[in-house]
């Protein structure tokens, strides 16, 4: 879907189908925004992101906020948890981040969303034999989605 999608760029884009076709530090910046969530072993996957970037390297990453408001539309599009600005802050500086910035956004609308998200979803059983991983592709390539976190740092 990637190459499909980027096709338009020609060779000024690569899409690569494993990270270890990549050379280590070899990156100034990257970029997960609604990624994390969805990755059960995510302090493995942030330490080997942390890998690929150069010595002064940033990152931005976003992810949903507040584990308490884990519900039904986070289960139908495949997150695995929310996050905990301490526990994000712990992660990332256990995965080797440094200069770590934590900005939430989103408040008030986000709220409103995710509750009406909830509602309308919480009959739907469509979702219910399919793993955390089919749901979050389904949910890619359905194109939604909702954040209240981002992360700035290396």
């Amino acid at each position: 879907m990637m190459r499909r999608n980027l096709a338009f760029a020609g060779d000024r884009v690569r899409v690569f189908d494993s990270v270890a076709e990549l050379l280590p530090a070899s990156f100034d910046y990257l970029a997960a925004f609604e990624v994390l969530e969805h990755i059960e072993p995510d302090l493995a996957v942030l330490t080997e992101w942390a890998a690929y970037l150069r010595p002064g390297g940033r990152a931005v990453f976003s992810v949903p906020a507040h584990q308490r408001k884990f519900g039904r539309s986070d289960e139908l599009v495949g997150h695995v948890r929310r996050y905990e600005k301490k526990e994000l802050h712990e992660l990332l500086e256990r995965a080797g981040f440094g200069e770590i910035w934590i900005i939430s956004y989103g408040f008030p609308l986000t709220e409103l969303t995710r509750r009406v998200s909830n509602r309308i979803v919480a009959k739907d059983k469509s979702y219910d034999s399919m793993s955390a991983k089919e749901r979050s592709i389904r949910n890619a390539q359905a194109k939604l989605g909702h954040c209240t976190h981002a992360v700035l740092g290396r």
